[in-house]
């Protein structure tokens, strides 16, 4: 993220926040799918929008 006394504006630390959010998003997509292991479970699509991911876990 950022060091004490970097400044990268509101912009940019909406921007680092919206990144962590989605990778959450897809690192919670990927570990919901490991509930079936009746079959090897697919990678989530890593271009995933945070509102396309956050639509994607709701479902489970």
């Amino acid at each position: 993220m950022t060091r004490d006394g970097d400044w990268v504006g509101d912009f940019g630390h909406l921007t680092l926040a919206d990144t962590a959010l989605s990778e959450l998003l897809i690192d919670m997509l990927r570990m919901l799918d490991y509930g079936h292991l009746s079959s090897m479970p697919k990678s989530p699509d890593p271009g995933l929008t945070t509102k396309q991911a956050a639509k994607a876990v709701l479902k489970f």
